[in-house]
């Protein structure tokens, strides 16, 4: 939560989130992770998705990625159908459907689901838009460069699920 809300309200701050080089690699494989709850793979999967719509267009100097890797990585390691039917299995949850009932066990308030429900429409939107944008996708079959560090490592993790 502490992680959405801070790319979401200070969208510079994915920059410093992605300094972290294995951070693609973590929240990949805790989105595809059969062993995680719902809910982990639903917020890191969510995660992924706030970077690709914050990462800013024109990366500065020294950047680990450009916006074609994150949006790479979103489309083709998660896959966006994957990332969708997390989403869903969330917004499914009893303990995310019974926010702001009371006596309810819930792990999210009212404030968080509308912020989580707007994220995703933001997301969507955004992944529409790049999908339909030729540029984008010759940026990503001419080979845009991979993810720099963790690829491999990340291609095995998607090979052994």
């Amino acid at each position: 939560r502490l992680l959405l809300a801070w790319i979401a309200e200070f969208p510079k701050a994915v920059l410093a989130l992605v300094e972290d080089k294995g951070l693609f690699v973590f929240l990949t494989q805790s989105a595809i992770s059969a062993a995680d709850s719902c809910h982990v793979q639903g917020l890191c999967a969510m995660l992924i998705g706030a970077i690709a719509l914050y990462y800013p267009e024109e990366a500065p100097a020294g950047a680990q990625y450009k916006k074609s890797d994150v949006f790479d990585h979103l489309v083709r390691k998660l896959g966006f159908d994957q990332f969708s039917l997390k989403w869903r299995a969330i917004r499914q949850a009893p303990e995310f459907q019974s926010h702001g009932i009371s006596g309810h066990p819930c792990l999210y308030d009212d404030h968080f689901v509308d912020f989580l429900e707007g994220l995703y429409q933001k997301v969507d939107a955004h992944v529409q838009k790049q999908i339909s944008d030729p540029t984008m996708l010759m940026q990503m079959d001419a080979g845009a460069a991979p993810l720099k560090l963790g690829d491999s490592q990340l291609q095995q993790t998607l090979e052994v699920t």
